[in-house]
């Protein structure tokens, strides 16, 4: 029987980051380049795709022109919604519904409404809404997710940034603990050092997208691919129910404001993590690849 994959962070839709030096980076996700992205997936992990986490596109407090940022959130979803209605994908969707912190309570809970059915978590992106941890816990979207039974991805942020590992274990893993809410930390928390060795609630999951990017930024910090290869290991051996596969597309390639590019394509990332998946057994393969998406999603 062939082998699964579920891959837990990709994206639908067109996104625009709109620099202050008057630049700007287009990430575009339409439906034809998103399912070769997929089919590429499944051809050089030989694995079957089974499933697809799909998130909207998120605008950017800090990267957007006036007007640009105030596209309401009922907007995002129903544009989202509407695109993933027109994919007929040869493998589940579970998309996720974009909540903003900053949002009034009746409005996030007017939207699990609107769409219920639609959605399988919540999405959120403190970087991009420029909120820090303690809005997240005053909106009471724990409490939403507590009520609807439904997980929560949110984007890690670069150690240092407003929801870097440490402000999320010291303010989040008691509370996401006491209500027992599924809670992915995007990006594995950039790999911060005491991710992989801290004591983890067992509903808090990382997913590791994009690898090329977390590898670029190791880079950044003058440290080597090995050391990257050593932080992904001890992720692995230390909360090995807890680390899922994800591709982060079109965000695996990015610019940067000061024109520099970063990341790696499909292909290219999926070599770099087959390099390290060398040094894990075969369970923890499957647990990373598709066992570990499946708790998280409840299936």
């Amino acid at each position: 029987m062939q082998r699964q994959i579920l891959t837990v962070h990709e994206h639908l839709g067109r996104g625009t980051l709109s620099f202050a030096n008057g630049t700007t980076a287009e990430y575009n996700s339409e439906i034809p380049a998103l399912t070769r992205d997929l089919e590429l997936l499944s051809v050089q992990t030989g694995r079957k795709v089974t499933g697809a986490v799909l998130y909207p596109q998120m605008p950017y407090l800090r990267y957007s022109h006036p007007g640009e940022y105030d596209v309401s959130t009922d907007q995002i979803n129903r544009s989202f919604f509407a695109m993933v209605d027109r994919w007929k994908a040869p493998f589940a969707q579970y998309p996720f519904i974009y909540l903003r912190v900053k949002d009034p309570f009746p409005v996030n809970r007017g939207l699990l409404e609107r769409y219920r059915g639609r959605y399988w978590g919540i999405k959120m992106h403190l970087d991009a809404e420029c909120a820090d941890v303690g809005l997240l816990l005053s909106s009471d979207v724990l409490t939403l997710a507590q009520e609807f039974h439904l997980p929560i991805t949110v984007h890690g942020s670069r150690a240092g940034g407003m929801l870097d590992f440490p402000k999320i274990r010291d303010s989040l893993f008691e509370e996401i603990s006491r209500r027992q809410i599924r809670f992915n930390i995007a990006h594995a928390g950039f790999l911060h050092p005491e991710a992989a060795i801290a004591q983890i609630p067992d509903t808090v999951y990382f997913d590791l997208s994009p690898l090329g990017i977390i590898r670029d930024q190791y880079l950044l910090q003058h440290q080597s691919q090995a050391q990257l290869f050593d932080a992904l290991l001890k992720i692995f051996e230390n909360h090995p129910t807890a680390v899922m596969y994800g591709g982060d597309y079109p965000y695996n390639c990015q610019v940067w404001e000061d024109g520099s590019r970063h990341g790696l394509d499909r292909k290219e990332e999926l070599t770099l993590l087959q390099q390290f998946l060398t040094s894990v057994t075969a369970e923890q393969k499957d647990a990373f690849y598709c066992q570990n998406a499946q708790a998280f999603l409840g299936l």
